[in-house]
């Protein structure tokens, strides 16, 4: 007896155990691994689309891997922004793992991004729309821990979204004791080397500043396309952007942006080319500064005075 390919590919899913009950989910390829779960391409018969759904792994403690992926279902259901995967669906394979079901996003890591070389102001555009809902998130409670440019994804039309909350804190969800820590994941010293804050690798309590010492990283590596290693001095060209940077990832908490949305409008004035809270200007840098944000008015006025040399020295010759 010889079996069709959809018999053979249905039988690999259900060897993989993400034959999703019900009927409604076609899963029909790997996207993407993680410690803690699988993400899939799906389609939604009932709807006609493509979905993106993340399967719990097996896992030794299977009781807190499903608690945790519950809970990051949770975080994003309740944080509805452009630049945050909406959820759709959730529930239980046949073998108890969770899953969940969110939007399928179609584009890019920021990681694979930079190595197009975009402009610098493209950039530091991109990085800002990723502030935005990190901050709406950080204004909600929840803190992402575990931002990286490998988690930022840019999508077909310009979007840019914010990925991978599977550590996120959620005080709001019951996920902090009495002490104000996030309750433990498993992670000891959760976060990825070199964007984690010093607070993340001793276990120290957990704020919104986690994320501005982890944006801060981000910025380095737009600015050069390396990841920043912890510890090790940055080489960032441009001063204002170095300050910004340095003042982010400060290893004293109470010493960075006190909020994302802080950082975020430093790197708008960079852009604007306004003066950068974080960057003590000499007298020269202003005015270098000022002409180059009024470069317009600045060569109307040099080509009036040329005008009026030339319109004198024509007089004078007569």
């Amino acid at each position: 007896m010889t079996l069709s390919d959809d018999a053979i590919d249905r039988l690999r899913r259900c060897l993989d155990g993400i034959e999703i009950p019900g009927g409604r989910y076609d899963v029909r390829e790997r996207l993407g691994s993680g410690a803690m779960g699988t993400v899939w391409r799906a389609t939604d018969r009932e709807l006609g689309r493509d979905v993106a759904v993340k399967v719990l792994n097996d896992a030794f403690d299977m009781d807190r891997a499903r608690t945790q992926l519950e809970r990051e279902a949770k975080t994003l259901a309740g944080l509805e922004h452009p630049s945050i995967p909406p959820v759709h669906d959730v529930g239980r394979l046949a073998d108890g793992r969770v899953f969940y079901v969110m939007k399928c996003v179609e584009g890019t890591t920021l990681a694979q991004w930079v190595r197009a070389n975009p402009a610098p102001a493209e950039r530091l555009r991109a990085f800002l729309k990723a502030c935005d809902a990190v901050a709406f998130a950080n204004e909600r409670g929840v803190v992402h821990r575990d931002l990286k440019p490998s988690n930022l994804m840019l999508g077909r039309f310009g979007e840019v979204l914010v990925m991978d909350w599977g550590i996120a804190t959620a005080p709001d969800l019951g996920e902090r004791e009495s002490s104000g820590r996030p309750r433990d994941d498993g992670g000891g010293g959760a976060g990825t080397p070199g964007y984690r804050a010093p607070e993340q690798r001793s276990g120290g309590p957990i704020s919104p500043r986690v994320d501005v010492y982890a944006l801060g990283g981000v910025l380095a590596f737009l600015d050069r396309g390396v990841d920043p290693v912890e510890g090790a001095a940055l080489e960032i060209s441009d001063r204002r952007l170095r300050a910004i940077v340095t003042r982010a990832r400060s290893e004293d908490p109470t010493r960075r942006y006190a909020s994302v949305a802080e950082l975020a409008a430093d790197v708008r004035r960079l852009l604007d080319r306004e003066p950068v809270h974080a960057y003590r200007e000499w007298p020269w840098e202003r005015v270098a500064r000022v002409v180059a944000r009024n470069q317009f008015f600045v060569w109307l006025i040099v080509g009036y005075l040329v005008l009026r040399v030339c319109m004198f020295a024509f007089s004078s010759s007569r």
